[in-house]
């Protein structure tokens, strides 16, 4: 899933550190 639109779909996230994105994206798929 691309980033930004993950962020989009959830504005929260978007504060939250790169690393925590990219655990989350690790997990989701």
């Amino acid at each position: 899933m691309d980033i930004k639109a993950f962020s989009e779909l959830f504005p929260l996230f978007n504060t939250a550190s790169p690393e925590t994105l990219e655990w989350l994206l690790s997990v989701a798929v």
